[in-house]
């Protein structure tokens, strides 16, 4: 009885210690199970985070960036989120003009400021410097600004002179490239533009027309609009890999819609085409469809206008390249060179925007 006894002590010992080992093995695989989902979860979550925000980044460059190129600079990775910096450039009549860049950041970033880009807006992080009566710069460099030949408040521009004509101070800058804004007298198609704009000068940028009268897109500072290149649109934009959990730049970004191949200054039916599928897609991302700036003559007259919701207007009654309208352009070349246009009766307005002196061992394009 007693050797029974004993034996079934150690029959008991035995089977808590092989219980004890299940159960560490049972939690050992339930934590390896719990660790294997979260990070399959953490993967998931920052991939929707990163395409989520790189969509909304995107459309921002190809529609309300005028005349600038885009690359990612760097780029930054943590738990929950992430962030990617990138350098912009004005294309001055093949010079590049750096203007500075932003940061885009997306999923909880920790520690890191998550606001930087805002929705669909570049205006709080891109314009540094505002030294009155409209005057933006960036990095340095002056911005381009386009008016509202039908705004009611356009008795207040420039210092209650009306729109600026800044083509006749170019003659003041000699050897030098120049980037100006045109403002039209009224909207034209791209066909016309092209007779219109002589052939020593680069049309780099087409800003679309709005059937909104009191539209004020000078006081918005937000301007809707297509590149002729497809150089200016964004390069490098990583993509996330599921299998690293890193991000990896790509040497080129294909633009919303992917067909464009054209690399010569001037718009085709690819290029607007891609640019309409941008502005649709804008339309269905609260971000841009909530942006609206608010014009009038006083308190009680303030009229809103919604930059996004007004171009889906206006590709839906255009949808093609060849009945859209646009209301002005960004031109660049050689300084000299705009003075052909300072009496032309079609030009509303000019703002003249980043310059650059032409370098000896660098020709430009005109």
């Amino acid at each position: 009885m007693e050797n029974l006894d004993k034996e079934f002590k150690k029959l008991v010992k035995q089977t808590k210690k092989r219980r004890r080992w299940v159960g560490v093995g049972i939690s050992l695989l339930a934590t390896g199970v719990v660790v294997v989902g979260a990070v399959f979860a953490r993967n998931v979550y920052v991939k929707q985070a990163l395409e989520q925000e790189a969509v909304k980044a995107n459309i921002a460059y190809e529609t309300q960036n005028p005349n600038v190129i885009t690359n990612v600079t760097g780029q930054t990775l943590g738990f929950l989120g992430g962030s990617y910096t990138t350098e912009n450039y004005k294309n001055v009549d093949g010079y590049l003009v750096s203007i500075g860049g932003n940061t885009v950041s997306y999923g909880q970033m920790l520690e890191e400021n998550k606001d930087t880009y805002n929705g669909g807006t570049w205006l709080s992080s891109s314009v540094n410097s505002n030294i009155g009566d409209g005057v933006f710069f960036k990095n340095g460099q002056k911005q381009p600004s386009f008016y509202s030949p039908t705004a009611e408040n356009n008795y207040l521009l420039n210092g209650g002179k009306g729109a600026p004509q800044e083509l006749r101070t170019l003659t003041k800058l000699p050897n030098h490239l120049a980037e100006v804004a045109i403002t039209f007298d009224k909207a034209y198609t791209y066909k016309e533009i092209q007779r219109m704009i002589p052939q020593n000068l680069l049309i780099n940028w087409c800003l679309l027309a709005t059937d909104d009268k009191t539209a004020n897109i000078g006081g918005s500072n937000l301007y809707i609009g297509l590149s002729t290149n497809v150089d200016n649109y964004s390069k490098g934009e990583p993509s996330y890999d599921e299998a690293t959990g890193k991000l990896n730049s790509q040497d080129e970004r294909k633009i919303l819609g992917a067909t464009t191949t054209n690399t010569i200054y001037g718009l085709d039916d690819k290029l607007y085409g891609d640019f309409v599928a941008a502005i649709k897609k804008a339309n269905t991302i609260s971000d841009f469809t909530a942006l609206g700036f608010g014009s009038g003559t006083g308190p009680d007259d303030v009229k809103m206008y919604y930059p996004y919701r007004d171009a889906l207007k206006q590709v839906k009654q255009h949808p093609t390249l060849a009945t859209a309208k646009f209301a002005g352009v960004i031109l660049t070349g050689r300084t000299e060179n705009f003075a052909q246009l300072s009496e032309k009766s079609w030009i509303y307005a000019s703002s003249v925007g980043a310059t650059t002196e032409v370098l000896p061992y660098l020709e430009p394009i005109t």
